[in-house]
């Protein structure tokens, strides 16, 4: 009887060794895989630092551009206003000149005989 006992016991660990090395392959399978596809992001890596390095220095760039431009629009704004200022004080000039001329004009039109061709 004591040998009958022991063959299904030792077949019991036999398959629970089998079930063991199956698992233990598919575990080892597992891992390569993972550890395959952590590779491959591990090569991803420093191409996304680099990209990440590129785009913070291009947003700084940005930045800086972003806080000139009110500068500039103030500047611009003082130089046109400048400008309006001194075109102003052209039509002024030339609306007082234009003046001066309707008057010349008038008072020579009133002059008949200096203008009238048949005196000379």
């Amino acid at each position: 009887m004591n040998s009958l006992k022991k063959k299904p016991i030792y077949r019991s660990l036999r398959s629970i060794e089998k079930i063991i090395e199956v698992r233990t392959r598919h575990f080892k399978i597992k891992i390569k895989i993972e550890n395959d596809e952590l590779k491959d992001k591990n090569t991803e890596i420093p191409e996304l630092r680099r990209k990440f390095a590129e785009t913070e220095a291009e947003r700084a760039e940005l930045k800086g551009k972003v806080t000139e431009l009110p500068k500039q629009g103030v500047e611009e704004s003082k130089r046109r206003d400048a400008k309006n200022a001194k075109l102003k004080t052209k039509i002024k000039e030339l609306e007082s000149e234009n003046v001066d001329f309707r008057d010349r004009i008038t008072k020579v039109e009133q002059r008949p005989m200096l203008n009238d061709p048949k005196v000379f």
